[in-house]
């Protein structure tokens, strides 16, 4: 694509991240989110979504959950799209105080969880 004289933009990079997670690539998932970093390319809520739900539903909580704090910390979202997989995954390995930290993270900036939770 960059061949031709395309550059890729956020969305670009968004669509195939989310080919990437849907058939497993993790690894090249990561590659790809560091390579937009360096060109410049800032993430975007999409980004993350697509991001945190694939690593929430492979059993990567912890970095799920980095993520998610990240989210929260710099963008301003009324509801927070992917939390449901990260705390489920929490309560499932047991850790059910991290659940409670995220939770009351989200309070504090007034972010109201989905449905699922």
């Amino acid at each position: 694509m960059e061949k031709s004289g395309c550059k890729p933009n956020v969305i670009t990079y968004n669509v195939s991240l989310e080919a990437l997670c849907k058939v497993g690539e993790m690894s090249k998932m990561r590659e790809l989110v560091e390579e937009m970093k360096v060109k410049g390319i800032k993430p975007n809520l999409p980004t993350y979504k697509v991001t945190i739900d694939a690593l929430a539903s492979k059993g990567e909580i912890f970095e799920a959950c980095a993520l998610m704090e990240e989210v929260l910390d710099k963008f301003f979202c009324r509801q927070c799209f992917t939390l449901d997989n990260i705390i489920s995954g929490l309560c499932q390995g047991g850790l059910v105080g991290k659940a409670l930290e995220l939770l009351n993270k989200m309070a504090d900036k007034r972010v109201s969880p989905g449905a699922g939770v």
